[in-house]
């Protein structure tokens, strides 16, 4: 069975390397060039797969305005090394590191299209 996560990107080959710095590697890339369609579907640790995706009609890119309600959430094990590595990188902070209830901190940044991740430190 085929689970993954789909999200649309304004730079496929920005957000491939943004999702690498996370752990992510490509798992099969596709690309439809009479259909303006190119995806990259990467795995962590074998466990699932995100599915990104450039394509001419998708450029909306409105996400909610608070992060916690829509969001892909990467465990690491270090949240500040990960933090400063992603904004040295161009990545912006959403929400700073942040004790949990049910995890021990996290913290919110965006990827390079906007979408919000979750960096989860258990």
């Amino acid at each position: 069975m085929n689970v993954h996560i789909a999200i649309p990107t304004k730079d496929i080959q920005a957000s491939k390397a943004f999702y690498e710095r996370l752990g992510f590697s490509v798992a099969k890339e596709y690309a439809k060039p009479g259909d303006q369609l190119q995806i990259i579907r990467m795995s962590h640790q074998g466990q699932y797969i995100l599915e990104l995706m450039a394509h001419a009609a998708a450029q909306d890119f409105s996400y909610a305005h608070r992060p916690e309600l829509l969001h892909i959430g990467v465990i690491v094990e270090n949240i500040e090394s990960t933090l400063e590595q992603l904004q040295r990188s161009g990545a912006k902070l959403l929400k700073p590191i942040t004790a949990g209830a049910a995890v021990k901190r996290f913290a919110f940044v965006a990827d390079p299209s906007g979408y919000p991740v979750e960096l989860v430190e258990e």
